[in-house]
């Protein structure tokens, strides 16, 4: 966890306050990012892949274990964040052993009124929510599709939550499993019974089937010769994921050049998924990617593979965010107040996606600058007010998260500032400004339309 001093709040929140305060100084919204993300449609163009991030935290820590304690799941704060990134999708990990504290038994009011709080926020801010059962196709540690946990268990925790979750807007997909690894041929009927099950009480919302062997894309299909489903509503994706490190976990424990890295390395490593899902006629998914802040030469291999996804009409969602990261080398958590390296680069892809590209996002981000700059007397005074707001909406819905939410915020808001005044993006911000806005007597007002709601 990442702690602020209080004493930095003032001066690190502008941004955050600058979102609830500036209205016509700025047109009323950000550029939709992408576009129908709150709407998936079962065959979606190559040239709309949605990106986002995983909010990570839900999974942490002993099972059951305690809220806020052992794990968390995030709150106002993450997504404002996200928001003023003009990000649309966030994936979300949770444990079946906390939904579900039996095998077919009710699900757990507690936990379900947790997710029910976060999607909430998610929906509040406009951004889909994958719902990811991050069980690895066990539960408590045994096998899904063995005696010990059947092929009906499964199906029953889905249906359940499916019959929940069917109207609710925020839902972006259903991630049916996370990293099914060791399964021994079986994930394949586990994997309809869990669709199956679903389509009972849901004929509408996306499902992510993910693959076997840690669902790697370099090794897609030879874990997943077998796989295929059936799904009436044909509203299926297929979600692999990648890293780029010598084995492939993640953990990058070497350096570039021992881990034998080159910039193509990750579009090199996921050319097998994107031809198995040429030769199945099937979508997919980039459920989980990451590098290392360590080397920019790993910001050249991620630009590399977000430009062959998007070019193979490939979505994702970047591993990871989460307040709980600390100093975790793939996180883009901003910390000390500093967006992280990765962040630039996935932003690239965030903005493309938007109407007009990223020249309309960079428009809208130079609008906010002006803002910034007449009215920062008035941001300024209201910048504990803001912060105040996001811990009071966090305890007002029982969302539990860090204790440190106001550091979080503080972390956030700073980022934001520096990376678009001081960091690369502001040359761009700069030069897209829309004419009549800065300095051009136009006298627009303060108000509330330069960022979210």
């Amino acid at each position: 966890m990442v702690h602020h001093p209080h004493g930095v709040l003032t001066a690190a929140l502008v941004v955050a306050s600058c979102f609830e305060l500036l209205a016509a100084d700025a047109p009323q919204t950000p550029p939709n990012p992408t576009g129908d993300a709150l709407m998936p449609h079962p065959k979606r163009s190559p040239g709309d892949p949605v990106f986002g991030v995983n909010l990570a935290g839900g999974e942490f820590g002993k099972t059951p274990g305690v809220c806020g304690k052992d794990y968390a799941y995030p709150g106002a704060a993450q997504f404002g964040y996200l928001k003023t990134k003009g990000v649309k999708v966030v994936r979300l990990p949770f444990k079946w052993e906390r939904v579900q504290r039996q095998l077919n038994g009710p699900l757990d009011e507690g936990e379900v009124a947790r997710l029910d709080q976060v999607l909430a926020l998610a929906r509040d801010r406009g951004i889909g929510v994958v719902l990811d059962l991050h069980n690895y196709a066990r539960y408590r540690d045994k096998l899904v599709g063995s005696p010990d946990v059947p092929n009906s268990a499964f199906a029953d925790v889905w249906r359940k939550l499916a019959q929940h979750y069917k109207n609710e807007p925020a839902l972006y997909a259903y991630g049916l499993m996370n990293e099914p690894h060791d399964t021994r041929g079986l994930w394949p009927a586990a994997a309809q019974a869990g669709v199956d099950a679903i389509r009972e009480a849901d004929t509408t919302n996306l499902i992510l089937v993910a693959g076997d062997g840690w669902s790697g894309a370099w090794s897609w299909p030879r874990a997943n010769a077998n796989l295929s489903v059936k799904d009436p509503a044909d509203n299926y994706v297929f979600e692999a994921h990648q890293y780029f490190d010598k084995d492939g976990t993640g953990t990058y424990k070497l350096d570039y050049d021992k881990d034998g890295a080159s910039p193509t390395i990750g579009a090199d490593r996921v050319k097998p998924f994107v031809e198995w899902l040429k030769a199945h006629d099937a979508r997919g998914f980039i459920g989980e990617f990451g590098v290392p802040n360590s080397d920019p030469r790993w910001l050249v291999v991620l630009d590399k593979f977000l430009a062959t996804l998007k070019e193979n009409g490939i979505g994702g969602t970047y591993w990871a965010a989460g307040s709980w990261w600390g100093k975790y080398p793939l996180s883009v958590e901003p910390q000390d107040g500093q967006d992280r390296p990765q962040m630039g680069i996935l932003l690239k892809y965030v903005s493309a996606a938007a109407p007009g590209g990223a020249e309309a996002y960079y428009q809208w981000i130079g609008s906010c600058l002006d803002a910034v700059e007449k009215d920062l007397p008035a941001i300024t005074a209201s910048a504990e007010a803001a912060a105040a707001r996001y811990v009071k909406e966090d305890y007002e819905l029982g969302v539990c998260g860090d204790e440190g939410v106001v550091g979080e915020v503080v972390g956030r808001s700073g980022g934001f500032m520096r990376l678009y005044t001081d960091g690369p993006g502001a040359q761009d911000a700069r030069r897209h400004r829309p004419q009549g806005i800065a300095g051009q007597g136009q006298g627009r007002r303060r108000g509330a339309g330069c960022g979210p709601r």
